[in-house]
């Protein structure tokens, strides 16, 4: 009888113990995958799955700007998203990511493949450039200043958390980025100062990620150049 009970505890132990690791193979947080993740074709980061993490929080205000070459350098990496991510990497030249818009529809390209300044992962490659057969790595282009507004009602509620990637201006230039709130009030502004540097032929080691956490919603950003023209990638929001 007593080696019966021994056996009935050892078999009970061993199935908690097989549940209990099922249950922690299963990921519930739903985050900013790495850069082994899948893009929808409208730039909407897809979860691939991973092990489960706590979710991180990050704090209302903007961020302070940081060097980033690919989706895995992102803060928002590791933030849950319950309601939804996109990110737009204009890959396909155009910004068609839901609920968003620029004040310009001009892309990099439009100036031949040279002078295009996207992120340096976007070719699948960390490797100091951004190259693909036909010229397919791009990046939105402003005057000197771009914005992107985001439309509550396609998305459902504006976004809590915002960032773009300043990839190129002027030798010497300062990178600007400006939050603005439901009411279109600003929110603050960081800049990166004399981050520009002498290479506008598709170089990396100036961009910096800029970005906005705001509880109450985002409604716009503005990504700016001190001097000359402003070149903008990783667009990514999400709530």
């Amino acid at each position: 009888m007593s080696s019966n009970r021994a056996a009935f505890s050892l078999a009970i132990v061993a199935s908690f113990s097989a549940f209990a690791v099922a249950c922690l193979g299963e990921s519930t947080t739903a985050s900013l995958p790495d850069a082994a993740s899948t893009t929808s074709d409208s730039g909407a980061m897809v979860d691939a799955g991973s092990d489960a993490v706590a979710p991180k929080v990050l704090a209302d205000g903007l961020l302070e700007p940081v060097p980033y070459l690919q989706k895995s350098d992102s803060p928002f990496r590791e933030v849950s998203f319950p309601s939804y991510f996109h990110l737009e990497d204009w890959e396909d030249s155009v910004l068609n990511t839901p609920g968003a818009t620029s004040d310009s529809s001009t892309v990099s390209t439009s100036f031949g493949s040279a002078l295009v300044d996207s992120i340096d992962g976007d070719d699948g490659v960390v490797d100091g450039k951004c190259a693909k057969d036909g010229g397919t790595c791009n990046a939105a282009f402003g005057g000197g200043t771009i914005s992107f507004t985001f439309d509550a009602t396609v998305l459902g509620k504006l976004p809590t958390h915002v960032g773009a990637v300043w990839t190129d201006g002027s030798t010497g230039c300062d990178a600007i980025f400006e939050a603005y709130d439901a009411k279109d009030v600003l929110i603050g502004t960081k800049k990166a100062v004399a981050v520009g540097d002498d290479n506008n032929t598709g170089g990396v080691a100036e961009d910096r990620f800029f970005g906005v956490v705001h509880a109450a919603g985002v409604k716009r950003v503005v990504v700016k150049s001190s001097a000359g023209g402003v070149e903008v990638d990783h667009l990514q929001y999400g709530r």
